[in-house]
């Protein structure tokens, strides 16, 4: 999903009629939502106001009724009742942060029956809002003493709670009831704490993190205290996590700039299969858990601009041998959904500068080539910067390629 005219940097995921949704921002201001199943965009794209680039955003419900809510500077809100068949994007709702800061991080829970989004921002403050209202509930909270960088929200026995994390190493937990702390700060990462979920182990709450540490850790909420040594593998920074249990098995599956994504079995605290990667990826910025037909899937949002979705169900049947090629059979041609630009693949991949690539897989929507061993690039992508003129059929009879500006965007 995604790409230069649609970049993704974020992603989320919910329900909208009854169908499986990815809900992605980018550094275009532009919000999208995408079918899972099929990877098409649904509707037209949302737009804001020009702000920062793409922070936050989450999947909620006012009255029932599924919004996307965006934390760029302040909260913005779009319905998406109706969004299939809009032919003109709805208009936004602004909830003003006003506070010398402005928001990072985002989840949306209830409270007393309310919807709420709760805030990490550059203020050090966790915050929460009446999204229906547009106002903030109670004071800010204090206690870290940096940036926060992720938050999530759940229940705790029987509160509503949020759990933060932070650039000054550590991780609080709020009574959102309350409005206070519980407890001292989760401390063991060894730098900066950039994300966060929340979770069951075994009928206990916990907390997943990951950290500039390249490590992933494990928290047992109502205590504060970490559950078994750190979770190592990452070779880079742990910029994102997520918890999930398909078939009541618990796990957590973290994002690094090593550009893998990696699943933890949250019982053994043991790596899950081999890292899930496909050599396009620059890093790991996002990570969404979901089901698609009541199936595992993971949805990671890459330095490329895209979103990729992985199956857990083929990962765990891979085991630890990592196949030369996934797809059994590669198609000799293909034809571009989006442009109708017919590929012939049946021969020799020559870009316009004379380079031969070698076609190495086919991912069930686009073509895999690389050059010379290097990164292995979507073919679209190959066209749009060094041009394939010479197999390509262009639907249009216009043989467009790097020469095109409207190939690029800034």
């Amino acid at each position: 999903m995604g790409g230069r005219a649609a970049y993704v940097g974020i992603v989320t995921c919910g329900l909208l009629d009854g169908r499986p949704i990815v809900i992605s921002e980018g550094y275009n201001d532009m919000v999208r939502v995408w079918d899972l199943a099929s990877h098409r965009q649904i509707g037209p794209s949302l737009t804001c106001e020009e702000g920062h680039d793409p922070w936050s955003i989450a999947y909620g419900q006012i009255d029932g009724r599924p919004v996307a809510v965006k934390g760029q500077g302040d909260l913005i809100i779009w319905e998406l009742t109706g969004h299939a068949h809009a032919e003109q994007p709805s208009a936004p709702r602004y909830i003003r942060y006003n506070a010398p800061g402005s928001i990072y991080a985002l989840a949306c829970t209830m409270l007393y029956g309310r919807s709420v989004a709760v805030t990490g921002s550059y203020d050090c403050t966790v915050r929460m809002w009446d999204l229906a209202v547009g106002t903030q509930i109670g004071e800010p909270l204090h206690g870290h003493g940096s940036v926060v960088r992720s938050v999530a929200a759940g229940m705790l026995a029987g509160r509503a709670i949020a759990v933060s994390s932070s650039e000054d190493h550590t991780i609080r937990v709020w009574d959102l009831n309350a409005g206070q702390a519980i407890g001292g700060p989760l401390t063991g990462h060894t730098d900066e704490v950039w994300a966060v979920d929340i979770g069951m182990l075994d009928g206990r709450p916990i907390a997943v993190s990951g950290g500039d540490d390249d490590t992933v850790r494990v928290w047992h909420l109502p205590t504060g205290q970490q559950v078994g040594p750190p979770l190592t593998g990452h070779t880079g920074r742990v910029r994102a996590v997520a918890f999930g249990a398909p078939d009541g098995r618990p796990i957590a599956v973290s994002g690094s700039e090593d550009y893998s994504i990696r699943v933890w079995d949250l019982r053994t605290g043991r790596q899950i299969g081999l890292p899930m990667e496909d050599d396009r990826t620059i890093g790991i910025r996002s990570i969404a858990y979901t089901l698609l037909g009541g199936r595992p899937r993971v949805v990671a949002a890459d330095g490329m601009g895209r979103a990729r979705v992985w199956n857990l169900d083929a990962h765990h049947a891979m085991g630890m041998t990592r196949p030369t090629q996934i797809a059994p059979v590669l198609p000799d041609m293909w034809t571009d959904p989006d442009t109708g630009d017919v590929y012939d693949l049946t021969g020799p991949i020559v870009d316009d500068d004379g380079r031969e690539w070698d076609y190495i897989d086919w991912d069930g929507f686009e073509p895999l080539l690389v050059e010379d061993g290097d990164l292995a690039l979507g073919i679209v992508q190959v066209h749009q910067q060094w041009g394939l003129r010479s197999i390509i059929t262009s639907a249009s009879g216009r043989q467009h390629g790097r020469d095109d500006e409207d190939d690029w965007t800034e």
